[in-house]
């Protein structure tokens, strides 16, 4: 029951206040994993919806790419979601081996000798 304010109060009166729940929306933000390549795909990104405030969900597996090393996303990771976030993917080259020749000696064998030796008689 709503009863009015009165201007002038003539008797005791108990006033209650009465609230009303206001929703607040609730503001969401795109996280997203990419492997930091145009060309080529080394892993699926992986996309999330996540409510503002909440903790920055990890990147489920290990980033992987044939002769690199993965070092790390830019920017870095924040612990907490306040925004929409692109996490791409930091490679760092592995250098080349050298390949080692096989220095074993090889066995050559001798041919024997045919014909004349040059500047010689024959008789």
């Amino acid at each position: 029951m709503v009863t009015e304010v009165a201007n002038v109060v003539t008797q005791n009166v108990d006033y209650r206040a009465q609230w009303v729940s206001k929703s607040v929306p609730i503001q969401m933000f795109t996280v997203t994993y990419q492997d930091g390549s145009d060309n080529e795909s080394y892993f699926v990104n992986q996309m999330y919806d996540v409510a503002e405030g909440t903790m920055t969900p990890h990147y489920v597996g290990t980033p992987k790419r044939e002769g690199y090393t993965f070092a790390g996303w830019s920017p870095q990771v924040a612990d907490v979601v306040t925004r929409d976030v692109e996490y791409i993917a930091q490679w760092q080259k592995e250098p080349v081996k050298p390949v080692e020749e096989n220095r074993e000696e090889s066995s050559v064998e001798s041919l024997p000798l045919t014909g004349t030796p040059h500047n010689s008689a024959v008789s």
